[in-house]
């Protein structure tokens, strides 16, 4: 019972330890995760491209160049939409805010307009 009791105690004490550290560490564990996470997309990703008819020929070197430049249009592709939707949300900034504010006020009235 004494060794079954200890080895839970040291268990939890150990997964506190290694949560924690994650916690501490999460400015530098985080980007390594991604960084994990984008190297396998970007391998699963050249031999998705490697079996297309008409791509199995070409060295590897082309199918990574290929692959990295349709990444980066995608990515730059992504960011002009970001850039064009935020610059036509821009103008219309301030009709949100007097519609949030006229919303704002009519369900969070204050106690004495409402007897008044």
């Amino acid at each position: 019972m004494q060794s079954r009791l200890s080895t839970i105690f040291f268990s939890l004490g150990i997964a506190i330890l290694i949560g924690w550290l994650f916690y501490i560490g999460r400015d530098l564990i985080l980007p390594i995760i991604t960084a994990i996470i984008m190297v396998q997309i970007f391998y699963a990703a050249q031999a998705a491209i490697g079996r297309l008819p008409g791509f199995e020929k070409f060295p590897r070197w082309v199918l990574n160049l290929f692959l990295i430049t349709l990444i980066l249009g995608i990515v730059y592709a992504i960011s002009m939409l970001l850039i064009l939707n935020l610059e036509t949300l821009g103008p219309s900034l301030p009709q949100y805010e007097a519609n949030l504010e006229s919303l704002f006020n009519q369900w969070f009235a204050p106690p004495l307009a409402l007897l008044l």
